[in-house]
């Protein structure tokens, strides 16, 4: 029944329905239905507006929603139809109005989109969008028909028009946050792209593909740095490798033939913005340049660099970017030929075979 409080009840609305706002759901104001022992909403429930419109009707278990929720247009029609599972929404289906309604409506579909429908196998995330004209033909957000399905997609993937894309993915409710693993194929259903996003929606690992094979590999940490990076030959062969450490610093870079030999390699350690360590490596692996702090001198690196022989062909020390001291210069037997104060020179260089030569 009606309180002293509620306006009058329109003839549309039961005598047996109260008058029970809720000013964070409007549109459901008179309600139909009955409440367990403790006072719990539980049984077939119905609801009017204000003025005594039928907007929805549900069943209650205790409190919480199970099984088929319906709302409606003003007109009378369908505007959505949920299932739900101990209080949770699962799939649901939104259907255009005819008239004008207050009821929602996605805005990315399309003028010939007449369904739009959200599956989801656990109620927090969306696992596919999927649309539909007014026929009930699957059809792009766009309202324009799909192309065909390539077989080997999941059922789970749609299409974006404006990527010319299939693309499969969970969007988390509520965020619209992409989680999990995504994947980009072309109209063919050949792979273009995989992402691995964590669970506050940053990629983590990236795959990028080109004519159906693995063309390189990205993996980020929490602030999307990208720490590690790999591409590949177009035999799967791994040709070029990179590390960074947590704060953006390359660690280790490799390049390889493609018959898998180690073309060059380079290893560094860092303190901060300084490099205390590094190592060059050469076809093969063998050791072309190594430098290392100086324990006796801050700041100073020790450097030596290899003939391909793997005898030492120069050594000395790097104070910043300088080459500082003396210098002593071997021949490819590892015997002592000049020795050489650099000092005077005042000249820099990187601790790099690449430069120091």
């Amino acid at each position: 029944m009606a309180d002293a409080s509620s306006p009058p009840r329109p003839d549309s609305v039961p005598e047996q329905a109260r008058w029970d706002p809720d000013p964070s759901d409007p549109g459901f104001e008179w309600v139909l239905g009955e409440v367990d022992q403790d006072g719990e909403r539980h049984g077939r429930y119905k609801f009017w507006n204000r003025e005594g419109v039928l907007h929805g009707t549900c069943t209650y278990v205790h409190g919480k929603i199970e099984g088929v929720n319906e709302n409606y247009h003003p007109d009378g029609s369908i505007s959505s139809r949920g299932e739900w599972r101990d209080g949770v929404l699962y799939d649901c289906d939104y259907f255009r109005a005819e008239c004008e309604s207050p009821e929602p409506w996605p805005a990315q579909a399309g003028d010939e989109v007449r369904e739009v429908r959200y599956l989801s196998t656990d109620g927090k995330a969306n696992d596919s969008i999927q649309y539909f004209d007014e026929h009930g033909e699957q059809v792009g957000m766009d309202g324009e028909p799909l192309p065909p399905r390539p077989e080997a997609l999941p059922e789970t993937a749609r299409w974006f028009p404006d990527l010319g894309r299939w693309v499969d993915g969970r969007i988390e409710r509520g965020t619209n946050r992409q989680i999990g693993t995504w994947k980009w194929w072309n109209v063919d259903g050949e792979l273009q792209r995989a992402e691995e996003h964590d669970d506050q929606g940053r990629v983590r690992e990236l795959l990028e593909y080109e004519n159906g094979r693995l063309d390189s590999r990205s993996v980020y940490d929490a602030n999307e740095v990208r720490l590690h990076y790999s591409s590949y030959f177009d035999d799967g062969q791994l040709f070029v490798e990179r590390k960074k450490n947590a704060d953006g610093k390359e660690i280790h870079e490799a390049f390889y033939t493609r018959e898998g030999e180690l073309r060059e390699q380079t290893d560094t350690e860092w303190e901060g913005e300084r490099i205390v360590k590094r190592r060059e490596l050469g076809r093969g692996g063998e050791l072309r340049f190594e430098a290392e702090q100086d324990p006796d001198g801050a700041g100073r690196l020790l450097c030596s660099l290899y003939f391909e022989s793997g005898e030492p062909s120069a050594r000395g020390a790097l104070e910043g970017e300088r080459i500082a001291g003396t210098w002593t210069f071997f021949d490819e037997r590892g015997q002592p030929r000049r020795s050489l104060d650099m000092d005077p020179y005042e000249l820099e260089s990187e601790p790099t075979r690449e430069r120091l030569p």
